[in-house]
């Protein structure tokens, strides 16, 4: 435990210094205590700080931090996640937090912690999220017998299904929603609304020269054919504040709705998977 700690505290570090205590004393506090602030503090280290610590924990080579290594890449490959070095690595600092914790800490900070898989507003929205966690648990319960160690039955419960969950959304790569942009009324129009919409909403968006491959269709005119299977956007002035303010809530909603993950009443497996 102490090997794993001081791995996790070596990168943006705390030391406690208090009178009446010895060196080891000490040393073991601020272990614990730049432990517990990583479980309780929101970014408490910054991304590359992150991936600094998971290295770390992985050179550690250890049977336990090989078991959840392997836990999390099976993990990718089941749920088919897009495996770079960054998002693996950072992936697995959030995963070993909570296993270092259910494993090794008999601290109880759970009181602290927000992990509920059936919050009100979701029943109020008639958000249906069984799914979603049915697969994680099915996952969950066939890896413990892999790893009897980190999947027992101090370890498996809400939390690490809310963590699970956390880990599903972290990595789904969004699908960008395809534009189509046809303005005819000036030659640098098109130019001008392209730019401004990839300033706002950046990688969720792409642009399509096709109009007939378009999820969603800007254009001054209504001339567009009924066999079109994109959504129709009539964007009169591009001197116009309003008109803009407009066309940027149709697209946030074309974006939700049709490319975004979060969304109610839909398949949430289908669109993590």
């Amino acid at each position: 435990m102490r090997q794993l700690l001081t791995a996790v505290n070596d990168t943006n570090p705390i030391t406690i210094e208090l009178p009446g205590f010895s060196e080891q004393v000490l040393q073991d506090e601020s272990l614990l205590f730049s432990f517990l602030l990583r479980l309780l503090v929101a970014n408490y280290d910054t991304s590359t700080e992150k991936i600094t610590i998971a290295k770390a924990i992985l050179f550690l080579d250890t049977a336990f931090t090989n078991d959840v290594q392997q836990l999390l890449q099976n993990f990718f490959v089941d749920f088919k996640l897009k495996q770079d070095e960054s998002s693996f690595l950072e992936s697995f600092y959030y995963l070993v937090i909570v296993l270092i914790y259910l494993e090794f800490i008999s601290v109880d900070v759970t009181g602290f912690l927000e992990f509920s898989i059936s919050m009100s507003a979701f029943k109020e929205e008639n958000f249906n999220t069984d799914p979603v966690f049915k697969s994680l648990q099915k996952f969950l319960t066939e890896k413990a017998k892999s790893y009897p160690k980190l999947l027992n039955s101090t370890t498996m419960g809400t939390m690490l299904n809310a963590l699970f969950f956390f880990l599903l959304d972290h990595n789904v790569q969004i699908k960008p929603l395809k534009i189509n942009v046809q303005y005819t009324k000036n030659f640098y129009a098109a130019n001008m609304i392209i730019q401004s919409l990839q300033d706002v909403f950046g990688s969720a968006i792409t642009f399509s020269d096709r109009i007939d491959l378009a999820d969603f269709i800007i254009s001054d005119s209504y001339e567009n054919a009924e066999a079109l299977q994109g959504d129709f956007f009539l964007f009169n002035n591009i001197f116009n504040p309003q008109d803009w303010f407009s066309l940027l809530g149709s697209v946030l909603q074309q974006i939700y709705g049709k490319t975004f993950y979060k969304t109610l009443h839909h398949d949430c497996v289908a669109k993590y998977r």
